[in-house]
């Protein structure tokens, strides 16, 4: 099974808005890949369905910032908080990810996040977009041919 780490701003996509976000979400709902998260990651998520922007969309959904939440607590698979990775992400804060996708060996680290994706990979662990994940995914899952 493809193991990824997700970047805030892709679960937040994820839970918030249909597009390919949801779609990831969607594959690891149905076993096609497994998302690895630590307490950190997931504090983190909790805070940002905090921000007034997020507020004013979880109302026009008419949820509470718990729904989403638990909903990708169940979701997630909970590892270990990582050690600190070789690689260093210039933005302190996305650390966490990169760390956690090194220490687990995860095959990708999809984020939306330019300081993030400009590493383009750790540990030799590909770093990309959504919707490259999702081509990745696609050709895992594709119905067999013949």
């Amino acid at each position: 099974m493809i193991a990824v780490v997700l970047d805030t701003n892709v679960a937040v996509a994820g839970l918030l808005w249909t597009g390919p976000a949801l779609c990831l979400l969607r594959h690891a709902q149905t076993g096609h890949c497994r998302i690895l998260a630590s307490q950190p990651m997931v504090d983190e998520l909790a805070a940002v369905l905090q921000r007034s922007k997020f507020l004013e969309r979880l109302r026009a959904l008419r949820v509470t910032p718990e729904i989403p939440l638990t909903f990708y607590r169940n979701l997630v698979w909970f590892c270990a908080v990582a050690p600190l990775a070789g690689e260093r992400c210039c933005d302190t804060s996305d650390q966490m990810f990169v760390d956690l996708a090194v220490a687990e060996a995860a095959h990708l680290l999809v984020s939306g996040d330019t300081h993030v994706l400009r590493m383009r990979r750790v540990g030799g662990i590909p770093v990309v977009r959504v919707t490259e994940a999702l081509a990745v995914l696609a050709q895992l899952v594709a119905p067999p041919r013949g």
